[in-house]
């Protein structure tokens, strides 16, 4: 497998709300790169950005690569180009709240204008019907431009928006 390692390029492509050390970003930067290959310029100029200096590739007998920045209350999920690449590429970017434990909310502003005092009905309110739903699982997806984006609800009443996750449509 082939690794990728994380360096900034020279004309980033991302706009200056993503800085590292700066407690504020856009969710749009970062969705932006979802589906983007993991050597790209605008992938490693906000990985740079994000301070993520170590090698990214999928640990064996796995099928993903997982980048958990606890402290921006952010999970980058990248997956293999196809089932015979070894070229990785962004596939989810998920927006963490403090609910979830130990990380520290992502403090920008929300992907539809969510937030994560947000329950089911005030995302539905925002977003519109669903179209997939999982009581049991306190999970809602929805299609979000060419994207899906899916929330996952905390365990404990009022059951608010803990994870916000932005990703290519599920194939399967």
């Amino acid at each position: 497998m082939k690794l990728a390692h994380v360096t900034p390029p020279e004309d980033n492509g991302i706009p200056q709300s993503i800085e590292k050390g700066r407690t504020k970003m856009d969710s749009a930067d970062l969705v932006a790169c979802v589906g983007k290959p993991l050597e790209s310029a605008e992938v490693q100029s906000l990985l740079a950005r994000l301070g993520v200096t170590q090698q990214i590739r999928i640990p064996k007998d796995d099928n993903e690569a997982r980048v958990s920045l606890h402290s921006q209350g952010l999970s980058l999920i990248f997956k293999a180009e196809g089932s015979k690449s070894s070229r990785l590429k962004l596939d989810t970017v998920q927006f963490i709240s403090s609910e979830e434990e130990g990380f520290t909310s992502f403090s920008g502003p929300l992907p539809g204008g969510l937030s994560f005092s947000d329950v089911q009905a005030d995302a539905q309110r925002k977003l519109g019907e669903s179209i997939h739903s999982d009581d049991e699982m306190r999970l809602e997806i929805w299609s979000y431009g060419a994207l899906e984006l899916s929330i996952d609800y905390g365990k404990d009443a009022p059951h608010r928006a803990s994870t916000i996750g932005v990703s290519p449509p599920y194939e399967g």
